[in-house]
């Protein structure tokens, strides 16, 4: 399976993300209001620390996208966006409408995030992100820490 994540600033205080997993795809955008980037490495980053349920919020002006981790069997993870109508609603995820969902390998997914998080450090530098963030730092401790819960995971065993 394959999975792509790409995170995009798009001037000041606005991101564009697009997750494609196979033939899967949603594009969502975040406002400087959250710190989308950081809350979806935290939540994959729970994930792999064996969380049964974790999610990342990319508030919006108005509303929220609401990524959705849920582990599956041999390794798997269960991907939804929920798109929500208010922010900072607090609603039950079943009240979002689900504009993604997919299924894919958990490492596969954290690895395609490492190499986003690297990229995004490669072409804004700490500095250079702030300020096109304005709001909040680029997730460092994230980037530091994920590779090494990739590296202590267990692949899963696949009969």
């Amino acid at each position: 399976m394959g999975v792509q994540i790409s995170y995009d600033l798009v001037g000041a205080g606005w991101a564009k993300c697009t997750i494609r997993v196979d033939d899967a795809s949603a594009t969502v955008t975040a406002s400087y209001l959250s710190a989308a980037l950081d809350d979806l490495a935290s939540a994959v980053s729970a994930t792999l620390r064996g969380h049964p349920h974790a999610s990342a919020s990319f508030t919006e002006e108005p509303g929220e996208y609401r990524w959705v981790f849920e582990p599956l069997p041999e390794g798997q993870v269960s991907v939804r966006i929920l798109e929500f109508k208010e922010m900072w609603g607090g609603r039950p995820d079943d009240e979002g409408e689900v504009i993604f969902s997919a299924r894919c390998r958990l490492r596969t997914l954290a690895g395609a995030l490492v190499s986003e998080l690297q990229r995004l450090e490669r072409a804004y530098g700490h500095a250079g992100y702030r300020e096109k963030w304005v709001e909040y730092d680029f997730p460092v401790a994230r980037l530091d820490g994920l590779p090494q819960l990739l590296q202590d995971s267990p692949a899963p065993n696949v009969s």
